[in-house]
């Protein structure tokens, strides 16, 4: 009997057994690799996946204690309750321990729940291994975990403030802040970012055709993306100019007060979109920067796919334009050599976006830019500014300044003022300069416009000035053309602008000012501010040309609205304020307001309404009939000039 009795007991301790395992199907542990330099700080989060439902964790941490260094004890997240104070002898292993006795329900969530801060010692790979210790539910099973991370600690020389003196017999792989005194022995593969001081000694076996107006290495490529407040919307980021990779890791920051990146349940709303192999299931921990992540450790060869690679989808919480930001954080090749992307960015905004017809009827406001093409029917307002093109009806108004080109029908009234000169503008493409006037040690503003666009994506272009007379402060994009470069911060002539429009998808045919350049006069007299073309291509790659243009800053004064000291060639249709030293070669059509110092050579039409309070120097022409007839004959040569001149006038303005 005893030995039946304790067969049984022995058969339910068995069961016993198996009755206190809880398998969990994916759960795991995770921790990320990172890369430092000899001296930085290195934060690692761990994290928990498929999280199957817990009350109590224990972890080991394990790590090396040469090559990082444990500076202080690590931090709870908070995602998981029962926190235990963990040790103050920072050592490997570490162990981290929560332990909720009192729950009633198993905790579930994902994300982070603890962050370990280490110090880097030493050059070279290390590794940073997590080992479950135990884990148990709410019925006091011990829960398994699938997988248990290790991360990879990359740790590089510590950077110098300061360049080396001699160079480094291998060139660097990211150049140096600072450029050296004496260029390298060899030229290096890409351009620096600033241009030497002094030229190299040899040019360049062989110019390249064209200059490019993309980035020509690896890069990360973002588009704009329209919506509203309360909307969500997709963004996508793609690569271009792909080496060939095997593995890639990115990181996408953004403004969390005003984009929320979109999760639904555990799955945060982040979409592969297939060309990329080896795609790893982002954290469910949604917080910016943000990590995606492909690994292809089967590939034979690298890929070379270039375009889109992931969508977000953004929830929009504020009005305006927020960035996201692309940055690499590793590529490899299938030869495990690293590689590098340059950043991009893609923009949302909650501005209207643009249609590409005008809209059937006018807006209540006018828009603050015109309309490509006219519309129909013409404004009840006029315009502040008259309109690229003229209209094909005159206005009933004439406008306060003439147009720039002549309309096709004369007004029906003339305008108050001729021009100057009659216009020939020309009909093709060409850049505007306008001329400015100051004085020596003056700053003054140069605008540049263009006119007859043909439609382009794409402009750069050539200012060229005597360094010697002019000094360029700094040049400033107005928006009409989208893409704007910032240009060299080495100001001198000649000095290029440029504008690329990449992400178009028709041609922009507004005219107008581009650029307003501000220079400080250092000699007097005129000098010219070229402007030449070095290219302009339209949304189909072809070039387009724009005649050059020449304006003028001079110092010489600028023309005012007071009488010049000589009279002008033809008499001005009002009296000028004050009278002229000299008399003018002809009568004026009204007396003056006051008496001039000499008699006119004839009497006036009319007489003077008050007598003069002094005499005149000549006696009045002779009164009787032989003075009467030579009055006469005077009035009458007097009024067919007057005639003539207005003849010739209107014939003028016609």
């Amino acid at each position: 009997m005893k030995r039946v009795l304790g067969i049984l007991v022995a058969i339910a301790m068995v069961m016993s057994l198996v009755s206190v395992v809880s398998f969990a199907d994916g759960a795991a542990l995770v921790v990320e690799d990172v890369e430092a330099a000899v001296g930085d700080t290195i934060t690692v989060p761990v994290s928990i996946v498929n999280n199957p439902g817990i009350i109590s964790l224990r972890i080991r941490v394990y790590y090396d204690n040469t090559a990082i260094e444990l500076t202080e004890k690590p931090t709870n997240a908070g995602l998981l309750g029962g926190w235990t104070v963990p040790s103050d002898v920072l050592d490997s292993p570490y162990v981290v321990r929560w332990a909720d006795a009192l729950r009633d329900d198993n905790m579930t969530d994902d994300g982070v729940v603890a962050t370990f801060t280490f110090e880097a010692l030493a050059e070279g790979e290390s590794t940073i291994t997590l080992e479950l210790v135990e884990a148990r539910n709410v019925d006091g099973q011990k829960v398994t975990f699938d997988d248990t991370d290790t991360a990879t600690v990359t740790i590089g020389a510590a950077s110098t403030e300061e360049p080396t003196e001699e160079p480094t017999e291998e060139p660097t792989e990211e150049p140096t802040e600072e450029p050296t005194e004496e260029p390298t022995e060899e030229p290096t593969e890409e351009p620096t970012e600033e241009p030497t001081e002094e030229p190299t000694e040899e040019p360049t076996e062989e110019p390249t055709e064209e200059p490019t107006e993309e980035p020509t290495g690896p890069a990360f490529v973002g588009e704009k993306v329209y919506g509203t407040v309360g909307e969500t919307v997709d963004v996508t980021v793609s690569i271009i100019n792909n080496p060939g990779i095997v593995s890639l890791r990115f990181k996408a920051t953004y403004d969390e007060t005003a984009l929320e990146l979109v999760k639904e349940g555990k799955t945060v709303q982040v979409k592969d979109l297939g060309n990329l192999i080896g795609w790893t299931t982002p954290s469910p921990t949604v917080s910016s920067p943000y990590t995606l992540r492909w690994a292809d450790s089967l590939a034979e060869e690298n890929n070379e796919f270039n375009g889109a690679i992931a969508t977000f989808t953004f929830k929009i919480l504020t009005e305006g334009e927020t960035e996201i930001t692309f940055d690499l954080i590793e590529a490899r090749n299938v030869d495990g050599q690293k590689l590098t992307f340059a950043s991009g960015k893609a923009i949302v905004t909650t501005e209207a976006e643009p249609t590409e017809e005008p809209t059937e009827e006018p807006t209540e406001e006018p828009t603050e830019e015109p309309t490509e093409e006219p519309t129909e029917e013409p404004t009840e307002e006029p315009t502040e500014e008259p309109t690229e093109e003229p209209t094909e009806e005159p206005t009933e108004e004439p406008t306060e300044e003439p147009t720039e080109e002549p309309t096709e029908e004369p007004t029906e009234e003339p305008t108050e003022e001729p021009t100057e000169e009659p216009t020939e503008e020309p009909t093709d493409p060409a850049f505007v300069v306008e001329k400015a006037y100051g004085n020596v040690d003056e700053e003054i503003t140069v605008y540049i416009s263009i006119k007859n666009n043909p439609g382009i994506v794409s402009l750069r272009a050539r200012i060229t000035y005597d360094m010697e007379e002019l000094e360029l402060i700094k040049a400033e994009d107005l928006g009409l053309l989208k893409g704007w470069t910032t240009p060299s911060p080495t100001i001198e002539s000649p000095y290029t602008l440029r504008w690329a429009d990449s992400l178009a998808e028709e041609n922009n045919e507004a005219n107008g000012d581009i650029a307003k350049l501000t220079f400080k006069i250092l000699a007097d007299g005129d000098h010219e501010v070229l402007v030449e073309l070095i290219e302009s291509r339209n949304v189909n790659g072809d070039k387009m040309g724009f005649a050059s243009a020449t304006g003028i800053v001079t110092t010489e004064p600028e023309p005012t609205e007071e009488p010049t000291e000589e009279p002008t060639e033809e008499p001005t249709e009002e009296p000028t304020e004050e009278p002229t030293d000299e008399p003018t070669d002809e009568p004026t059509t009204e007396p003056t307001d006051e008496p001039t110092s000499e008699p006119t050579s004839e009497p006036t039409e009319e007489p003077t309404s008050e007598p003069t309070e002094e005499p005149t120097n000549e006696p009045n022409p002779p009164t009787g009939v032989a003075g009467t007839g030579a009055f006469a004959i005077i009035i009458t040569i007097c009024m067919a000039g007057i005639l003539v001149m207005l003849i010739a006038k209107r014939r003028k303005e016609e």
